[in-house]
């Protein structure tokens, strides 16, 4: 019997060393292989809910396109907040769905909408509780990608190879339903890289909202901020700022911080009854923005701008001026109070990352913000 056995035997052995010996794992991007990422806060995996999708052209893909796609890796970052990130993140549980598709979509122009960046068929390729490592991680260099250092997920089934188009792999986090007892990671950052496009914000001008009053970090000496990931051609205008709790704010944006109407800026609003507040920016277009609460005794209300840009070639190196108009009724004869301004300047550099991200932080969210600069820094399990 053994003697019949044993070449059935040598065929599984040699069919296992043959699929091992086809297994590859491709690091993306390449150039994150033995380098950290730009350390910018990616919650991925963390108790913050999420969709994000990762877009992942052909030519970066190479080869590997023509494989199977078994499994993914995201590797936690260890350069944020230095000290912090190496003492380690908290894991936790997070409840993961990840879909992948072979789409026609463009990773250099994704559309913010979900739906629109996936192919025809779309997998379902996991779906469950996923234990995130708790990681400290003090060596030189990036940390690796291995238990605790990285955040594993072997597919339940594998995605089928493709002979056209992109790969769009969809990362769904939900926090895990109370009745499963587990907790979710306390913060836990994805390594994310970042391609420089030359967008820049600068500010300029005094807010006056806080003026004589505690910030939540202390007495801030700007407030509008204007996120310069995100300003590009083909992704999204997004614009911040702090104000008062319970009413809506007004956000301005010109093309011009040194007229409006004929008026010379900066203007005083002091003339019209806001002493200590300016105008800094010509007012082309403005829009009210309801507050956000993160909680009931967060004594501010957080307001945020967020509109898509057009694919357009001529908004490259292009300016924006962008300021906030706060209403306070009780505060002064005006009603108002103003931030400073922020003078924002689209990139000029084409993305060649051959990634781009899209991403809402809400699991059932429709659309999110376009991201043509960036993607975690992930490890393929390819077969």
């Amino acid at each position: 019997m053994l003697r019949r056995t044993a070449p059935f035997s040598l065929g599984l052995a040699a069919l296992a060393i043959q699929a091992a010996a086809a297994q590859s794992t491709l690091i993306l991007p390449a150039s994150a292989t033995r380098a950290e990422g730009s350390s910018v806060d990616a919650q991925l995996a963390s108790g913050i809910e999420s969709r994000t999708q990762i877009l992942i052209s052909r030519s970066v893909l190479g080869p590997s396109a023509k494989k199977l796609l078994y499994g993914i890796s995201i590797r936690r970052d260890t350069g944020m907040n230095t000290d912090l990130g190496k003492r380690g993140w908290k894991g936790g549980w997070i409840d993961l769905e990840i879909r992948a598709s072979w789409t026609p979509a463009d990773p250099k122009a994704p559309s913010r909408d979900f739906a629109k960046n996936h192919g025809k068929r779309v997998f379902s390729v996991y779906r469950g509780l996923v234990a995130v490592p708790t990681s400290t991680w003090s060596g030189s260099g990036p940390a690796p990608f291995r238990s605790p250092h990285a955040l594993r997920v072997p597919f339940k089934i594998p995605l089928p190879a493709a002979s056209s188009g992109a790969l769009c792999l969809e990362l769904v986090n939900r926090r895990p339903a109370p009745s499963t007892g587990k907790l979710p990671p306390e913060n836990w950052i994805a390594d994310l890289w970042v391609q420089d496009l030359g967008a820049r914000a600068l500010s300029f001008g005094k807010d006056c909202f806080f003026a004589g009053k505690k910030s939540p970090v202390g007495f801030l000496a700007t407030n509008a901020q204007v996120e310069t990931s995100t300003l590009a051609p083909g992704a999204s205008f997004e614009a911040e700022a702090t104000g008062p709790k319970g009413l809506p704010a007004l956000a301005l944006l010109g093309l011009s911080n040194k007229s409006f109407a004929g008026i010379p800026l900066p203007f005083d609003l002091g003339l019209l009854g806001a002493p200590g507040c300016k105008l800094y920016v010509s007012i082309d277009l403005a829009v009210a923005v309801p507050p956000r609460s993160f909680d009931r005794s967060y004594p501010f209300g957080e307001f945020r701008l967020l509109f898509p840009l057009p694919n357009f070639t001529s908004l490259a190196g292009a300016t924006l001026y962008q300021q906030w108009l706060f209403l306070e009724p009780r505060r002064n004869r005006l009603g108002l109070t103003a931030s400073d301004a922020v003078l924002a300047r689209f990139g000029t550099k084409p993305p060649t990352l051959g990634m781009s991200m899209v991403q809402a932080y809400a699991p059932a969210a429709s659309s999110g913000t376009v991201y043509l600069d960036r993607t975690p820094v992930l490890a393929l399990d390819l077969r």
